[in-house]
């Protein structure tokens, strides 16, 4: 994560904390984000459990499996995913090294349980993609959060 200026940070913080008055936020901001994150990239599925719909099941070729997107262990890894994101949020700003440091252990750590560096672009772009609303400097909400976890 590079050094972000003071107005990025603000904007980052400012942004989130509309995500974050979503009722149950964890959850619905999680489920939705890796919905579109398994759109993106359905291979990702079976490092989380799922599987890829065979072609008879499917509606649409992008479609993906209810029943997985649902299951309890997906919604609480969505949930802890958001939580994460929520907390490296809080730690923006001159704490930008220890975030770094944090999120370059999380990706080492979860290189064990099968996610490839190739999983980390469609989930970003399953993040970028958010549309909540504009801000009062009529920037997208997720505009900011967007930048920062590209960067």
């Amino acid at each position: 994560v590079q050094d972000l200026s003071f107005t990025t940070v603000n904007n980052v913080l400012m942004s989130w904390e509309h995500i974050r008055q979503i009722p149950n936020f964890d959850e619905v901001v999680g489920v939705k984000l890796f919905k579109l994150f398994f759109k993106l990239d359905p291979s990702a599925q079976a490092v989380f459990g799922g599987r890829r719909m065979q072609q008879e099941e499917k509606k649409s070729e992008d479609e993906v499996d209810d029943d997985f997107l649902n299951s309890p262990r997906l919604v609480l890894h969505a949930k802890n995913f958001v939580r994460m994101f929520d907390r490296a949020v809080d730690l923006l700003g001159p704490d930008i090294d220890l975030v770094t440091e944090i999120l370059v252990d999380l990706g080492k750590d979860h290189a064990k349980f099968g996610v490839k560096t190739s999983h980390y672009a469609p989930m970003g772009q399953a993040l970028m993609s958010g549309k909540k609303g504009n801000n009062d400097h009529g920037e997208n909400h997720l505009y900011s959060v967007q930048r920062f976890s590209l960067t």
